[in-house]
């Protein structure tokens, strides 16, 4: 059976003047939500399983979307630096801040 897939490339960012948030967002494409099949949730009567006499006939939204429907992935990348600065690159500020 056929299927669609979103792949996410990571690359690291290139050039010295990257911004200074370090973050980037990226947002799938919006999906029908699969626990409701994008009705927003159910309606509940008395030949429902989870039927309370109590509340009556109701409509519940769904746990996943909210009742939207639809639902959409949000992907946060944060880009941090590792490791020990390099010799030639420290400087007596930079040990003073390391060593707090």
């Amino acid at each position: 059976m056929s299927q669609i897939k979103e792949i996410i490339e990571i690359h690291p960012p290139s050039g010295m003047y990257w911004p200074n948030s370090r973050n980037e967002q990226i947002r799938s494409k919006i999906y029908r939500c699969p626990v409701c099949n994008g009705e927003g949730g159910r309606y509940i009567d008395g030949r429902s399983f989870s039927y309370d006499p109590k509340q009556g006939e109701h409509y519940e939204p769904c746990v996943l979307c909210k009742g939207t429907g639809e639902i959409q992935c949000n992907v946060n990348i944060e880009w941090v630096a590792i490791g020990e600065i390099k010799e030639q690159f420290k400087t007596k500020n930079n040990e003073e801040k390391n060593s707090i």
